[in-house]
């Protein structure tokens, strides 16, 4: 009797420190999945409206997300980052000074945008404020003189690679994945769950016997 005490006293202990390692597991488990289809959803949602912009950027509130596709502002933002800029209207144009960071279109038939530093700003009579602008990569000004009805916005933050994940979402052969990959982790935390249930009536059983 002592002997066989002995032996369910240890399958006991093993029992239950598996099944604690299993709850540690699982618990780490959800908790990834959770932090992964937090942070595709929401870059998929950045990619997605996106998606739908001519241009692949994303506007909200006043304030527009840019995907950085050179490295002419290096080391202040590089290719694959984003840039969040806020839009800026006449009186805010007045406002801009030497140094701030803006995102401009060159010519009015332009589809190019162009984030670049301010170097020197000349008011000219007729003309209004004239704007030079310069990449802190670039050995020299940028040869276009901008004037300030083509300022689009001015830079407020710069997000590292997170131009990566939005163009990568705006592909179509990405956004299938993102689903796919969102239907397994469901259908992995059913079968999870499933085992749950499993695990308990095999334990209720087992008792009972």
């Amino acid at each position: 009797m002592q002997t066989t005490g002995g032996i369910t006293s240890d399958v006991t202990t093993r029992r239950g420190a598996q099944v604690a390692l299993v709850s540690v597991i699982r618990t780490v488990n959800f908790v990834a999945i959770g932090i992964l289809a937090a942070l595709l959803t929401g870059t998929a949602a950045l990619g997605i409206v996106s998606r739908s912009s001519d241009e692949g950027n994303v506007s909200l509130f006043g304030r527009e997300l840019l995907i950085v596709r050179s490295g002419s502002m290096a080391p202040e933002f590089d290719a694959g980052d984003a840039v969040l800029i806020k839009h800026v209207d006449e009186h805010r144009v007045t406002t801009l000074r030497d140094g701030d960071i803006i995102t401009v279109r060159p010519s009015p038939t332009s589809n190019l945008l162009v984030t670049h530093r301010i170097v020197r700003i000349v008011d000219a009579p007729g003309a209004g404020r004239m704007f030079t602008t310069k990449g802190d990569a670039n050995p020299t000004v940028d040869s276009t003189v901008v004037t300030g009805d083509r300022v689009i916005g001015v830079v407020q933050h710069a997000i590292p690679r997170l131009g990566y994940a939005m163009y990568a979402m705006q592909q179509t052969r990405t956004l299938l994945v993102f689903g796919a990959a969102l239907v397994l982790g469901r259908l992995a935390i059913a079968l999870v769950r499933f085992a749950e249930g499993q695990e308990t009536t095999n334990n209720t059983i087992g008792d009972t016997q």
